[in-house]
């Protein structure tokens, strides 16, 4: 199966920035930290690790949901450059069940780590904002 039939359609709940949340309907929950994972491996022919020095704080990244060949669910980080990682999984399970009751999830670059001598491999660091609807 290709990788753009195995994703899920854009109205799976995930939301490339907090613009795109009408606030009427929905309050701010909870705002965090999450660190990427997988962010040393390369997809197709780009090394991640060429991608992240490139991200700046404040970015807007894009979740997106996919089914791994295992049959797991994963979550995708991609930015303007391309796919840069994978949420951990402690945060799928978390995002997955909150959209299945309606939530929704805005995920920012907060923080890029490393690339020093001493640690020579970048990291990712999300801030995370979690929507749940208004009740009535």
């Amino acid at each position: 199966m290709s990788f753009f039939k195995k994703l899920i359609s854009n109205d799976n709940g995930f939301n490339k920035n907090a613009e795109s949340i009408d606030l009427g309907l929905y309050e701010l929950s909870q705002e965090y930290e999450v660190r990427i994972e997988r962010v040393t491996e390369s997809n197709s022919k780009i090394n991640r690790q060429t991608l992240l020095p490139k991200c700046k704080p404040n970015d807007d990244v894009t979740l997106k949901q996919n089914q791994n060949d295992d049959g797991l669910v994963e979550i995708e980080v991609w930015t303007k450059y391309g796919m840069v990682g994978f949420l951990q999984y402690s945060q799928v399970q978390k995002v997955t069940r909150s959209e299945k009751n309606g939530g929704k999830f805005t995920a920012k670059i907060h923080m890029i780590t490393g690339g020093t001598k001493d640690k020579p491999n970048y990291g990712c660091i999300l801030w995370m904002q979690h929507y749940v609807k208004k009740e009535d």
